[in-house]
């Protein structure tokens, strides 16, 4: 939201990400070159690591988003990805979906989705420990 301390965060570490691309091209270009999802397979299942979303960068998605929100990122990815991680947003979470038709509930495995929060921001205390779900 507009009002949020996120936000208030955001814009502030953007202005200050600007000025330190001021005049790197170098950096720009090596920012442009990194591929904005990784696909990879791990026990069967296809996984995508995105940042945000898989339909925006930027995009917060939090504990509470509905699973039909988070449903709806599954249809920008390529058919066969059963799990996103992403982060972002600053609270990690991990969801199961449900995959569904209707009022049927098909017996394919359920969808996961795994948001493993920002560096620096809560559930970061502020120490050097890593924090892992």
């Amino acid at each position: 939201p507009e009002d949020s301390k996120c936000n208030e965060y955001s814009v502030n570490w953007y202005s200050h990400v600007m000025q330190e691309l001021e005049g790197r091209r170098d950096l720009k270009e090596w920012m442009a070159s990194m591929p904005r999802r990784i696909d990879f397979r791990a026990a069967g299942r296809r996984f995508a690591v995105v940042h945000g979303s898989p339909r925006n960068i930027s995009e917060f998605l939090w504990p509470s988003s509905p699973e039909s929100e988070l449903h709806a990122c599954f249809e920008a990815l390529p058919k066969g990805i059963d799990a996103v991680l992403c982060g972002h947003s600053g609270i990690p979470f991990a969801r199961q979906l449900r995959r569904s038709f209707g009022a049927a509930v098909l017996r394919a495995p359920a969808r996961l989705w795994i948001n493993a929060g920002v560096i620096g921001m809560p559930a970061n205390d502020g120490t050097e420990r890593g924090w892992c779900m």
